[in-house]
């Protein structure tokens, strides 16, 4: 959410539009993967599989959100939004601290070496 508002606030000016969104709970195998001593397949995957049937959404489900924010005309000025189940949500009030998201901007910035060049104003 950080990287999603600091990419639309510094893109503003260029026609940029960036938001971040939660596809929201996928079954898929990544929710039964554990580790450890005991094995979550060997005991009850049979048993979560059709639970998430009922409780999640098929992945294909989950991309769609992704596409239709990249997409829409009517989201085509939309930028620096979080968006839930095709809606725009509040984000943490934690994003509305200019000053905590310009230190987290910055420590990433130099946590993956990013040269003068490669930043952007």
């Amino acid at each position: 959410m950080i990287a999603s508002k600091g990419f639309a606030e510094k893109m503003k000016n260029d026609f940029v539009t960036s938001n971040c969104f939660h596809p929201g709970m996928m079954n898929s195998e990544f929710l039964l993967k554990t580790k450890g001593e005991m094995k979550f397949e060997d005991f009850i995957k049979p048993f979560a599989k059709k639970i998430l049937n009922v409780v999640t959404k098929p992945i294909d489900d989950g991309a769609k959100l992704g596409v239709h924010l990249s997409t829409s005309e009517k989201l085509e000025k939309t930028t620096g939004k979080y968006f839930d189940n095709y809606q725009i949500h509040e984000q943490p009030s934690g994003l509305n601290d200019t000053n905590f998201c310009r230190k987290i901007w910055t420590a990433s910035e130099q946590y993956v070496n990013m040269t003068q060049e490669e930043k952007l104003p």
